[in-house]
């Protein structure tokens, strides 16, 4: 049996305890913004909501694009980030039943029909909102004039028209967008971590389908310039607040599930390069005995998502 030079192991061990040096190195992983610092963003959702009716599956696809420009403004003591955000395009399409209706800003010459025209009428228009370093939104200010601004545009009188100004606070509204924002930027460890390390987080989302995640985020890996997270969450109702304001009755809706995905953030500031996120809840919707239905009519619903963030092509 050949016999290793003495040079060669002490190199190969030199080798292995550099190595585990390296994978024993913490990070410090946060949201580190400067004012001046411009950003632009695309979110992409897709989603299929299945629903049984009377035997019958009913299914909806949803796809929308918003692309953002973000502008840090301003940096205050506590590091805490003023970001002006201005959306840039929207694009939506909705499919059920064999019928389809679409949206892009970016299509200028194409007619908007009525069910757009609050979208098309919050491209060009800012807000701004105050971030800490952790990724939890701490303000936004802003939306209200640019919901007041859509209402503005809106032709449609009546109960027909408050709904549609309901739906739009919903989607857009204050809280529906710190729930959005969070749910990609509330990424950070509180303390430093080393690859392998884990970390846990719990969000409560409470616009649109009340639901809480309780995600385990794991560091995977770290270079010169990037660092990988992946997310692993377990998703059930926020306590007994499940009511869902749909189309002006109260509907109990209660989820479970699971959600899984990647993050690779920007080590000098931390800022999400890219992110993908797939998510699967089941559950059911109660109506009220006012709805015209039997009271406690219960409805089974699936519904299957997968966001997307990255830089606007």
């Amino acid at each position: 049996m050949p016999l290793f030079p003495r040079s060669f192991v002490l190199a190969v061990l030199a080798f292995l305890f550099v190595g585990i040096l390296h994978a024993q190195e913490k990070y410090t992983l946060r949201l580190n913004l400067e004012p001046g610092q411009e950003f632009q963003q695309r979110m992409a959702m897709t989603q299929t909501i299945d629903q049984v009716m009377n035997g019958i599956t009913i299914t909806m696809n949803q796809d929308m694009t918003l692309d953002y420009a973000y502008k840090v403004t301003d940096r205050d003591a506590e590091d805490v980030a003023t970001v002006e955000c201005t959306y840039q395009r929207i694009a939506s399409k909705v499919s059920t039943q064999g019928m389809a209706v679409s949206y892009d800003s970016a299509n200028s010459d194409a007619p908007v029909s009525a069910e757009f025209r609050p979208m098309a009428a919050m491209v060009g228009k800012s807000f701004t909102m105050r971030i800490n370093p952790l990724g939890t939104v701490e303000s936004i200010e802003g939306l209200s004039e640019i919901l007041d601004a859509v209402v503005a545009e809106m032709s449609m009188e009546g109960p027909a028209r408050e709904q549609v100004i309901a739906n739009m606070k919903e989607q857009f509204g204050e809280e529906a967008m710190k729930d959005l924002i969070e749910q990609a930027m509330a990424i950070y460890p509180s303390e430093p971590v080393a690859v392998g390390d884990t970390w846990k987080k719990t969000l409560d989302i409470r616009q649109v389908v009340p639901m809480q995640l309780d995600n385990t985020w794991v560091l995977k890996e770290v270079n010169d310039d990037t660092a990988t997270l992946e997310v692993t969450s377990l998703i059930g109702p926020p306590g007994d607040d499940t009511k869902v304001d749909m189309m002006g009755m109260e509907l109990d809706v209660r989820l479970e599930g699971a959600q899984s995905g990647t993050s690779t953030i920007d080590r000098k500031t931390g800022w999400v390069v890219s992110s993908t996120v797939n998510q699967n809840v089941d559950g059911e919707m109660v109506f009220p005995a006012e709805a015209g239905a039997p009271a406690g009519m219960t409805i089974p619903i699936g519904i299957r998502s997968t966001v997307e963030l990255g830089p606007v092509e």
